[in-house]
């Protein structure tokens, strides 16, 4: 392209004024090819299912690892509380173990000393999870049941309060 002033005089336009259209630094990649909502659901649902399958490989893993719960890889629920369970008797039992050892005065490796802390389960700072407030809070949201109207009641006011 030429400017006015180089055309007044005559001059060929310079190497800042090119003559071509002016392209990028950077190559233009080819666009890429959006994907459809199909595909995109596809994607989704073998994302998912890999997910899945993991979770189900590792249930299936543990459950062989876990006494009594061979059977009860199916049921995420059951092999929770079961390795839960177990775990806590682990932790108990090696507990028990290295008090056992301190009183005969056999030496306890500080490394299986130190694998159980004070505050894990069991331990002197173990604290059981506060249930109370939890059934407090339970009780209250019961006492307070809403009436087809939307209107509140509270089932621990007497009923002469209204």
């Amino acid at each position: 392209m030429s400017t006015p002033d180089s055309e007044a005089s005559g001059s060929p336009p310079s190497e800042t004024q090119s003559t071509a259209p002016t392209q990028s630094k950077k190559k233009q990649k080819p666009s890429k090819a959006r994907l459809t909502s199909e595909q995109k659901n596809t994607n989704h649902r073998d994302a998912e299912n890999k997910r899945r399958e993991g979770i189900h490989i590792q249930q299936e893993a543990l459950s062989k690892l876990i006494p009594g719960a061979e059977n009860d890889a199916k049921s995420e629920e059951r092999l929770l509380t079961k390795t839960a369970d177990y775990l806590e008797e682990s932790y108990l039992d090696i507990r028990r173990m290295i008090a056992e050892c301190d009183a005969k005065g056999i030496p306890v490796p500080d490394e299986i000393r130190h694998f159980l802390k004070d505050d894990d389960f069991g331990g002197p700072n173990w604290k059981t999870p506060n249930m109370d407030a939890y059934e407090a809070k339970k009780q209250k949201a019961e006492a307070k049941k809403v009436k087809p109207n939307g209107r509140s009641v509270d089932k621990s006011a007497s009923p002469d309060d209204d």
